[in-house]
């Protein structure tokens, strides 16, 4: 009987260790990231949670500025914070070459969500904010979070969103 409660307490042991080791390694992905500067100076122009920025730059493209994604619909995204080609031509941007460039991409990324706060008026919640880029501002505004695929974008985000703010507590 004494072998069998050892056996047990090592394997909460072990489960514990490999648990602490898996929330290490996630924190450690989210304390710094190459473009912090342009995530902070374009989140304070714009009044944009600068670890929202790097969350949904996470969640959009693992945070590679060369990102480029074909949707369904044949429209393109591009850069780290993955704006789409009509919402880049919204936000004035004809050259979506310059979508690559980090600072164009990050400002566009933060306009736009606070854009979508303004939008969102009376609906805005940190939920429906992030919705809203996935969803578009006047959709989430009209029907709230409805997609599936939304609510996970959501939950995603939040994810890292909370991951950044303990990476930078840590750091």
């Amino acid at each position: 009987m004494a072998a069998s409660v050892s056996k047990q307490g090592e394997f909460i042991i072990f489960t514990l260790a490999i648990s602490v080791l898996a929330a290490s390694v996630l924190v450690s992905k989210h304390l710094k990231t190459a473009f912090d500067d342009l995530f902070s100076k374009f989140g304070t122009k714009y009044n944009v949670d600068s670890d929202l920025l790097r969350a949904i730059a996470q969640k959009e493209s693992s945070m590679q500025a060369d990102a480029l994604a074909i949707e369904p619909s044949g429209h393109k995204s591009y850069g780290l914070m993955q704006i789409l080609d009509t919402t880049a031509i919204s936000l004035g941007i004809r050259d979506f070459d310059k979508l690559f460039d980090a600072d164009t991409n990050i400002e566009a990324g933060s306009r736009l969500m606070s854009e979508n706060r303004k939008t969102l008026g009376d609906k805005f919640s940190l939920d429906t904010w992030i919705a809203s880029y996935r969803a578009g501002a006047p959709n989430v505004k009209k029907l709230g979070i409805v997609s599936p695929k939304t609510i996970d974008y959501v939950a995603d985000v939040k994810q890292h969103y909370y991951l950044f703010k303990i990476g930078r507590e840590v750091s």
